[in-house]
């Protein structure tokens, strides 16, 4: 079988989409010089995250063994684990090192200071450990609650500083649902209940299959009482109202309800994946449960 080959057409138009780029600025009438670009790809161009995945995807590939990756766009994490602490420290500074090798190789600028480095362990002796690892000789600054593609960490991943900043944003945007609302004026129940389902609760769903698992009993109360909030703003029900008949009267369910749907989809969807994806691994495979009291995404 012949290996297939790129079109010429395409290959010329990807040519002329990163060739001669040059912009300008206009302001207040007066127009600036062009000022021609020699690398990256136009912003907001429709083949610019195509042809920035093609690029940035090898740089997990020489990765060593025990070292895993998490690659979003350019958001990058690498993760080692080991019961020896300075044995997973030293394969986290190698992992490092290959992403450096990586870097100079394709002449990639690597920014030290928006980069951090953590540790996960449930052993309180090991709360006061700090990795040693270094990134272009600057060691990498330590961070006790690391936030990665929208969720915030902890050492012993309860989640708790995550749902406190979910907590804080969705009371702000419980004073723009107030403000719609009013016993003379405002939008109906039906409106009020889609503003807070599209600007609020979407900011406490978001990647909860991840982290709502892990939450402790009063973690989980917090979010319920911002959506116990909102209903009562939605129906202009008081605050003595029983729970169950204020949710059903805003026609929403318990965060908790809702959170064993999601995760069931979500399961679901991961048995159908191929059997190399990793959420069907994750799906099929036991895991041991972290904490006794909590379960697991997969349970």
């Amino acid at each position: 079988m012949s290996k297939m080959k790129c079109p010429p057409c395409l290959l010329k138009t990807t040519k002329a989409f990163l060739s001669n780029g040059q912009s300008r600025v206009r302001f207040e009438g007066k127009t600036s010089h062009y000022k021609k670009f020699t690398g990256g790809v136009p912003q907001g161009g429709v083949l610019s995250p195509t042809l920035f995945l093609i690029f940035i995807n090898d740089i997990s590939s020489n990765l060593p063994e025990g070292v895993e990756v998490s690659l979003f766009a350019d958001d990058l994490a690498i993760l080692a684990q080991n019961e020896d602490l300075e044995q997973a420290s030293s394969l986290l500074q190698q992992g490092l090192e290959c992403i450096e090798k990586w870097s100079r190789k394709w002449k990639m600028t690597l920014n030290v200071d928006k980069c951090e480095v953590t540790h996960f362990s449930k052993w309180t002796k090991e709360a006061s450990w700090r990795p040693n690892v270094k990134l272009l000789d600057r060691r990498l600054k330590y961070s006790d609650s690391p936030t990665f593609l929208g969720v915030t960490f902890d050492r012993q991943l309860t989640f708790r500083k995550h749902v406190d900043k979910i907590k804080e944003k969705a009371n702000k945007r419980l004073n723009v649902l107030r403000c719609l609302s009013g016993k003379s004026w405002g939008a109906d129940k039906e409106d009020l209940r889609i503003v807070y389902l599209a600007y609020i609760k979407s900011a406490i769903d978001y990647a909860s299959n991840a982290w709502y698992t892990c939450l402790a009993k009063d973690s989980r109360q917090k979010l319920e009482t911002v959506q116990n909030a909102a209903a009562r703003t939605i129906t202009g029900c008081t605050k003595n109202t029983n729970t169950k008949l204020l949710l059903n009267e805003a026609k929403l369910l318990p965060l908790e309800i809702e959170s064993t749907i999601s995760q069931s989809a979500a399961y679901e969807r991961s048995l159908r994946l191929p059997e190399t994806d990793p959420s069907r691994k994750t799906a099929e495979n036991p895991v041991r449960t972290r904490l006794r009291s909590l379960g697991t995404w997969r349970d």
